[in-house]
């Protein structure tokens, strides 16, 4: 399914960005490449986003992730943005 960048732009203002840091075993392996650039040698750790509608996955970048819960949205129709206090249960 195609979104307009309106409405990725929209829902990336939602994308959370987390850091991770690496293990010291992985920053060894890090500093002993010689295969690695000298900023990725020399990095500590990576950042990457998550979606409070998909909290599970981790995408490496803001717009897949934005993407993603759009995608998700317009799979299940009952998640939508409506805040908490307006859903009303039916019973």
């Amino acid at each position: 399914m195609e979104f307009t960048t309106d409405q990725i732009r929209t829902e990336a203002k939602r994308v959370i960005r987390h850091f991770q840091s690496y293990s010291s075993d992985a920053r060894a392996l890090h500093a002993s490449s010689h295969r690695l650039g000298h900023r990725k040698r020399q990095s500590i750790g990576e950042y990457f986003y998550t979606h409070p509608e998909i909290p599970d996955i981790a995408f490496d970048q803001k717009k897949k992730a934005a993407i993603a819960a759009l995608t998700a949205r317009s799979a299940h129709p009952a998640l939508n943005h409506e805040p908490a206090e307006q859903l009303t249960l039916q019973i």
